[in-house]
């Protein structure tokens, strides 16, 4: 049986920010561990569907912000900082932002690139 799952976690900041991700409930199996007899179900986890709840924020609000300010810089740069004032690495911000590319029109690919430069130059800077 398909299963979502959460795990409590912070940001960098400290902030709440769980991780989420998918897999499949397994009845389990007693007779390889009678020792186990209070575990009735085990999860075998999609290591690839791991994530913070802020990625999937990002993920889902960035294509429509890009949308709503397709030539506006400034306004795509305070989302940004936004995300990266809440605890979201360069990392995973850079991830993210390919993850959008790769998905995207041909037109909102100048953008998101013109935003991985600005999180190359503006995350380097402490």
């Amino acid at each position: 049986m398909p299963v979502s799952l959460y795990s409590d976690d912070a940001s960098n900041s400290g902030e709440t920010d769980n991780l989420i991700f998918e897999g499949i409930a397994i009845k389990y199996d007693l007779k390889s561990n009678p020792e186990w007899w209070h575990v009735k179900w085990c999860v075998r986890i999609d290591w690839n569907s791991l994530m913070h709840e802020s990625d999937m924020k990002f993920l889902q609000l960035l294509p429509m912000e890009i949308e709503k300010h397709p030539n506006d810089l400034p306004a795509l740069h305070k989302f940004l900082i936004y995300f990266k004032n809440h605890g979201m690495d360069k990392d995973s911000m850079l991830k993210n932002l390919e993850k959008i590319k790769n998905q995207c029109d041909f037109k909102a690919k100048d953008v998101l690139i013109d935003l991985m430069n600005f999180v190359i130059g503006w995350c380097s800077v402490r």
